[in-house]
């Protein structure tokens, strides 16, 4: 297990980013995965290992917050 501490903007950018690209509509939590995963899986001893991030979420009450603003 590791972890990725990052600005809550780049979480943001995340989740904008996959709704345009694949129609994946998530919450902060779960972009926030998935940003750590992108992150993870771009270091050198990740080469060649499955990087996993779960997402149990959409976004559906989020759409209020600033995350889809």
């Amino acid at each position: 297990v590791q972890t990725c501490a990052l600005p809550i903007c780049y979480y943001f950018e995340t989740g904008r980013e996959l709704v345009k690209s694949d129609g994946i509509f998530l919450g902060q939590s779960a972009a926030a995965a998935i940003h750590a995963a992108a992150v993870i899986a771009k270091r050198a001893e990740a080469k060649g290992k499955t990087i996993v991030a779960i997402c149990a979420d959409n976004a559906f009450k989020y759409l209020s917050t600033n995350i889809y603003k």
